[in-house]
């Protein structure tokens, strides 16, 4: 049986495995979420083990085959012992050795020269190397050090935003931006930094460089601040005889920015001795762009996609639509792990945000499952009420209570801004405008359902003018839906519901919450269908997929 070589380069933002056969030569790489093993080590082995699971097959190998490989590991956060003896005691490998992702970078930037390097992304270490002898500067970790860091640098944006609420310090452009993507709620960021990861303080770093370039003087006091603590390193490394430095990561490929921004002399320094970044030998197996077999199969599955991409409708809608036509025609199969989403978003010229939003939909609709510690796959054979449903009963509940005598009473109607569910579902902005229709359904005088029906004023410009029923409506203003995702939930209803149904608070309900969809994928209808528990009952009639 061959025994299979493994790579993974891990830090705060992502984690690259490369899967080699026993000469070493490289037979596929992948690509997952971040693997920092101090700050959030169960994370960083789920994602260890999806990026290692979507290389076996990329490389068309068994993954059964992982149970006897050996790896070797380089990741953020090594430098904790606990973290270390955690993380390796978990490991789906036969042999296993965990670096310091540093480490690796180190070799693979100088190869076996003397030098340093100096990584600057979501975290910031700084490693040398002279004469066989390794010294390490900073990598503490996000609590105690990672000083200019990407994480940092976004911690440093939400504390100058808060300032500037407070009045404290003047608001920018930049800082403003900030508050207005959390609805102008100073709570609802201090929520965000309550739980979050270094990971997610790193993502707004690049808002911070943009701005700067724009003029935004806050923007350049954090950058300046944040080169004041590359400097003091850099003049480190400089001090101990350093000759050659490689800045990597993604603050170190913007240390040019930071250079016009602060004159800082180290890094002007650090500039003219700087070596190819992030391209040395022994980083290829980790770093290079995706082999061509995987491009081969990417193109088959998603044919079109890279090079034509007109049609209508939104982004990720056209993107879950093409895969799911994939997992029904077979080119996908049950039990197929899906490719990480950074190849997908390479392949099709997306954006990761409109490939993930695809995947997220196509979970929520049954085609694909995420499984903990492994990654996506194409989901078993399920029931999916994907034919054109009928003309009564779209947008109507597709429900026919058992009894005669339904009433159907419009309880309010409203023009607003979408909620953060109604965004997600029907694919809207935070300035969109909606329009909701709520319904009482009653048989024999007894309240048994409460329709919220949520549309884009796209779509439906003012309530008042559905005057029999929304599927007329549309489908007179040529918006006919042709299809509709349904899913079902037990709940407790709670008031003000319970009050309207006639039910005392808590008492068991069924919610059902429903997508429909144009021919174009486009999302036209989201309703929420709140049943009382203690009905009589009620039938749907559903079309079953032949395959």
């Amino acid at each position: 049986m061959t025994v299979y070589l493994i790579g993974i380069d891990g830090g705060g933002t992502s984690c690259r495995a490369a899967v080699a056969g026993a000469n070493g030569s490289i037979l596929a790489r992948a690509q997952a979420g971040p693997a920092n093993i101090l700050s959030d080590p169960d994370t960083a082995l789920d994602n260890i083990a999806s990026a290692t699971h979507a290389a076996f097959y990329a490389a068309g190998i068994n993954a059964r085959s992982i149970a006897s490989a050996r790896a070797v590991l380089g990741v953020a956060g090594n430098n904790v012992g606990e973290a270390v003896h955690y993380v390796k005691n978990r490991l789906p490998f036969a042999q296993a050795d965990i670096e310091s992702d540093g480490l690796i970078a180190l070799q693979g930037a100088l190869g076996d020269k003397d030098g340093a390097v100096a990584i600057l992304g979501t975290g910031t270490i700084y490693i040398s190397r002279h004469c066989e002898t390794v010294t390490y500067v900073g990598g503490w970790g996000f609590t105690v050090g990672d000083l200019g860091s990407g994480a940092r640098i976004g911690h440093a944006l939400l504390q100058e935003t808060l300032l500037a609420y407070d009045g404290i310090h003047d608001m920018s452009a930049m800082t403003a931006s900030v508050l207005a993507e959390f609805k102008n709620d100073p709570g609802n960021i201090v929520e965000f930094a309550r739980q979050a990861k270094p990971g997610a303080f790193g993502r707004y770093a690049p808002r911070v460089f943009e701005h700067m370039k724009q003029g935004d003087a806050v923007a350049a006091r954090l950058l300046q601040e944040a080169a004041v603590s590359v400097d003091e390193a850099l003049d480190r490394l400089v001090a101990r005889g350093t000759q050659k430095i490689c800045l990597l990561g993604g603050i170190g490929a913007a240390v040019f920015v930071l250079d016009r921004c602060t004159a800082s002399k180290s890094i002007g320094n650090a500039r003219r001795r700087c070596t190819e970044r992030g391209r040395g030998p022994g980083c290829v197996a980790l770093r290079a762009s995706e082999s061509d077999r995987m491009s081969d199969r990417l193109a088959a599955m998603l044919p079109g996609w890279g090079t034509d991409i007109k049609g209508a409708g939104p982004l990720y809608q056209r993107l879950r639509l093409t895969l799911e036509k994939a997992i029904v025609s077979g080119k996908l199969k049950e039990g197929d792990v899906l490719y990480p989403e950074r190849d997908l978003a390479e392949h099709v010229r997306v954006s990761r945000v409109t490939v993930r939003k695809a995947i997220d939909h196509l979970v929520q609709d049954g085609f694909l499952v995420r499984r903990r510690g492994s990654g996506t796959f194409v989901a078993g054979s399920a029931v999916r009420a994907d034919q054109p449903p009928s003309r009564a009963n779209l947008l109507t509940g597709g429900i026919s209570w058992l009894g005669s005598g339904t009433k159907v009473e419009c309880i309010e109607r409203s023009t607003s801004h979408p909620a953060p569910e109604e965004m997600m579902s029907l694919g809207l902005s935070s300035d969109s405008r909606v329009v909701r229709i709520t319904l009482l359904r009653s048989s024999a005088g007894q309240p048994l359902a409460i329709e919220r029906i949520c549309i884009s004023s796209e779509f439906l410009p003012d309530a008042r003018t559905v005057t029999c029923s929304i599927c007329n409506t549309l489908a007179d203003a040529n918006f006919r839906p042709v299809r509709a995702i349904q899913r079902t939930f037990a709940l407790n209803i709670e008031d003000p519901d319970a009050t309207r149904l006639g039910v005392a608070v808590g008492t068991a309900g069924l919610l059902t919450k429903r997508v429909a969809y144009l021919a174009s994928g486009r999302a036209i209808e989201f309703t929420r269908s709140l049943f009382r528990g203690d009905a009589e009952g009620f039938v749907s009639e559903l079309t079953f997929l032949e395959n």
